[in-house]
């Protein structure tokens, strides 16, 4: 597959088209070059795929096993068992034709009374990056994508869509982000969901530091960035950040603010045609 060709054919509407969900769980496809829609579900501990009944006209769940929390798994201390449960996910992902799983994740537990803790894996960013590696490796090898998340320091529940973490950079870099960074270059995932919260005044969607300095330039990241699910704040900063795809979608709004963009002159083509191939590579 060529994709700079495709993306040669694309127009500016269908690029920008391309970089949100085409509803609430899909990426959307490129028919003309026989690309389908991808399948995203939830998550760390079992595959939540979300599908419309059309005879009681409601969504229901399709069954799934129903493992184990990140909480539990990592007092064991033991990869091979993030590996098992990993390589069980992906398998039971392939059966249901999920092409994406959003998960682990990897936040640190700062407070007791963050309502993401049960997923996260622990208060330690040694353990939680080894075990958070071994999960992903095992999706992969399967054929099945993974998103870790929430990047970053997503650590409370009051107000975590809209919360001001200010942390010096020390602390960022061994507590909250040193997880992240040894299961992203260990295991190599696919995809990496962005958090709601701030960071130091500036939302993760579209913080400069995070994605451009850290995630790409210093640990060589070459994979999809996605929001969590409305997490987009600046649909345009967050793409000269490099978030390259906006969950869930479609969000016409945002659309037309890229082709604003374009027009005059204050969004480059080239950074356009980064995020495009970044999703068609996915």
């Amino acid at each position: 597959m060529d994709i700079k060709k495709i993306i040669q054919t694309l127009t500016p509407e269908e690029k920008v088209a391309l970089l949100a969900g085409r509803d609430t769980w899909h990426m959307r496809g490129i028919e003309s070059a026989q690309l389908l829609p991808l399948l995203l579900t939830d998550g760390p501990h079992g595959i939540r795929k979300q599908e419309y009944d059309v005879t009681f006209k409601q969504e229901v769940t399709k069954e799934a096993t129903c493992f184990p929390t990140a909480s539990l798994t990592s007092c064991s201390w033991d990869k091979d068992v993030l590996k098992e449960m990993g390589n069980a996910i992906a398998q039971e992902a392939s059966a249901l034709a999920v092409d994406i799983v959003l998960g682990p994740g990897l936040n640190i537990k700062k407070s007791g009374f963050n309502g993401r803790n049960f997923e996260y894996v622990s208060e330690d960013p040694f353990l939680t990056g080894h075990l958070g590696a071994s999960f992903i490796k095992a999706m992969e090898k399967e054929g099945i994508m993974s998103c870790p998340k929430h990047f970053a320091l997503n650590n409370y529940e009051t107000r975590r869509m809209s919360t001001n973490v200010v942390v010096d950079q020390r602390a960022l870099r061994e507590i909250y982000l040193k997880g992240f960074e040894i299961a992203i270059k260990e295991g190599k995932p696919s995809a990496i969901m962005t958090s709601y919260n701030r960071v130091n005044g500036t939302y993760a969607t579209e913080h400069p530091q995070l994605l451009q300095d850290i995630l790409r330039k210093e640990w060589k990241y070459k994979g999809l960035i996605m929001s969590d699910w409305g997490a987009t704040n600046n649909r345009l900063e967050a793409l000269r950040a490099s978030m390259d795809l906006e969950m869930p979608g479609p969000n016409k709004e945002h659309e037309r603010i890229l082709l604003e963009a374009l027009e005059n002159g204050s969004l480059s083509e080239d950074i356009l045609d980064e995020s495009i191939q970044r999703v068609i590579e996915t």
